[in-house]
């Protein structure tokens, strides 16, 4: 195909007509759109079924065309996402949360909307304070080589300056990556209490996010895919809160948590645990919709249902 041939509408393809509505209505207007996106984005921002993510693979398949394509160097269209993945995900059989943690690891998307906002920002904040530290530490480097020789105090001085804003840029670094984590947290929270809150009748919905209460009232989240990395991640976001050090409670959770030492490492530990935040909402949602309609057959009064 041509790289002109990607210009033209989506009215091209050979898309059911519920396909191309939701195509339309997320934004899409040309090929190039669509071959640009992944299948996660389309599941996420376009509302699009796996039936109608088949009904789009297979249009695109016939052009030699797939979904998450990008341009390399030379101006080709390159594919970027192994074709097993996205068949594994688009099959009949409805995809489990580990398929969405296999699927995060490959950098595809997000099964969980919030955790994109969270990560768009924390990626806008690393990039502008990563080349701000490369800039100071540009300018230690050239002002170190000019003033080799002996220094004079003023020159000591300015070097001095120099280096505490190299300090600094590492210090809102380590800032950043608190406020990810902490950030993930507030969404996850913020959403679970939403969830719960619209399908169920909680008498004291100000106290889903007592750990103790919400696993009183509701004792299978507890055992919801993931909910092992949430537990971290929750631990995490109150010892950033309180002491900034690592609790017993999180020592707990895996070996790299030293108990009363600092909390460090928190990109690699965000790394580890992200995956799992996905594939936890699945299961959650998943498993309120069950629930939800249990409780709505068991208070229909019995006289009802046989009407």
């Amino acid at each position: 195909m041509q790289e002109s041939d990607l210009d033209q509408p989506i009215e091209t393809l050979e898309l059911s007509v519920a396909t191309y509505n939701m195509l339309r209505n997320g934004g899409a207007q040309t090929i190039n759109d669509l071959v640009r996106l992944t299948p996660i984005q389309l599941i996420n921002n376009f509302q699009l079924r796996r039936k109608h993510l088949r009904n789009l693979v297979g249009a695109l398949a016939e052009l030699g065309l797939s979904l998450g394509m990008t341009v390399d160097s030379n101006g080709n269209l390159v594919h970027t996402i192994d074709q097993h993945d996205i068949e594994s995900l688009i099959r009949e059989k409805e995809a489990t949360p580990a398929d969405y943690v296999d699927w995060y690891r490959h950098s595809h998307g997000y099964a969980f909307p919030p955790q994109a906002q969270v990560e768009k920002l924390f990626g806008v904040l690393s990039r502008v304070l990563n080349e701000r530290f490369a800039h100071d530490r540009q300018h230690v480097t050239e002002f170190e080589a000019k003033h080799s020789e002996a220094k004079s105090y003023e020159a000591w001085k300015d070097l001095c300056v120099l280096e505490g804003d190299v300090k600094d840029d590492e210090e809102l670094l380590e800032l950043a990556g608190e406020m990810h984590v902490i950030g993930l947290y507030s969404v996850i929270e913020r959403e679970r209490i939403r969830v719960l809150s619209s399908t169920f009748q909680i008498a004291q919905p100000e106290r889903l996010c007592d750990l103790e209460y919400l696993s009183s009232e509701f004792p299978w989240v507890g055992s919801l895919f993931g909910g092992d990395a949430i537990r971290e991640i929750m631990f995490i976001n109150s010892c950033l809160r309180s002491t900034g050090r690592v609790s017993k409670e999180l020592s707990r959770c895996h070996p790299s948590w030293i108990e009363s030492e600092r909390i460090t490492g928190l990109g690699e530990a965000y790394k580890r645990l992200a995956p799992y935040v996905g594939a936890y909402w699945v299961d959650f949602v998943r498993k309120c919709k069950e629930e939800g309609t249990q409780t709505n057959h068991s208070d229909t009064p019995s006289g009802e249902s046989a009407q």
